[in-house]
């Protein structure tokens, strides 16, 4: 089918929702086996993304599959450390879920503090956005989800939106962050304890195998430290318990 190009934003994106309704609404209904990528749901490139809110734990329409109270980890909503929305003209669609990525953010924080915690992922959001030439200019900050020094997980990026994590791999790919240094520091307990419970439930709802949990280093294109040395190898110990 041709896209007028001279359509409204309105009807480019209600073109798109009834491409999404016919196509994508089962795509994580079930369970994705082995290599299987689900059905691509793209917008035609002049529209921007559809605005699909911010469910914390959505289908590929954005429709909440679980909630807090079904998460073993809380988990705090993007609106409690930013206003900010994504900048839906330059993002895409995640297009169903099959992997998951764990980073470090590679700063040197060590507090616990909720106060300092907020200014950090704020921080990193501003870094990912921001337009000076030692920014990236991205559509919003990197990650899905971010796990604090205190085993806190906040809500990033939305999930029905592709992540900015691990370039040419975004797609189907939930991107988990740990704040933190991990060339320099351990994992400490509460933070491994809550990455754990954390990928274990993701995991269960989104039906991502052993086999398609990562680090950033095992699916970069180019050469990284990510996630530092004591992630890794924490990384490896526990999927090595998990075959």
């Amino acid at each position: 089918m041709c896209w007028n190009c001279n359509a409204s934003v309105a009807e480019r994106r209600a073109f798109l929702r009834s491409i999404l309704a016919m196509g994508a609404g089962a795509a994580l209904a079930g369970c994705w086996h082995g290599p299987d990528i689900p059905p691509i749901v793209t917008a035609p490139p002049e529209a921007p993304a559809p605005d699909l809110g911010v469910a914390l734990f959505p289908d590929a329409l954005g429709r909440p599959l679980a909630t807090n109270k079904d998460c073993p980890v809380l988990v705090m909503p993007r609106a409690i450390w930013t206003p900010a929305r994504p900048d839906l003209s330059r993002i895409k669609l995640m297009n169903g879920i099959n992997r998951l990525t764990v980073h470090h953010s590679a700063f040197n924080l060590t507090t616990t503090g909720w106060t300092p915690t907020k200014e950090e992922i704020e921080y990193i959001r501003q870094f990912h956005t921001g337009t000076a030439p030692t920014d990236r200019n991205w559509a919003d900050i990197a990650y899905h989800y971010l796990v604090d020094r205190a085993g806190r997980v906040w809500q990033g990026r939305p999930l029905v939106y592709q992540g900015a994590h691990v370039r040419n791999h975004n797609e189907h790919n939930i991107g988990i962050v740990l704040l933190g240094d991990f060339d320099r520091h351990e994992v400490g307990a509460d933070q491994s304890n809550a990455l754990v419970r954390f990928m274990g439930f993701l995991r269960k709802l989104y039906a991502v195998p052993a086999k398609a949990v990562f680090t950033h280093q095992e699916l970069a294109d180019n050469n990284t430290d990510c996630p530092g040395t004591h992630l890794e190898l924490f990384m490896n110990r526990l999927r090595a318990q998990w075959t």
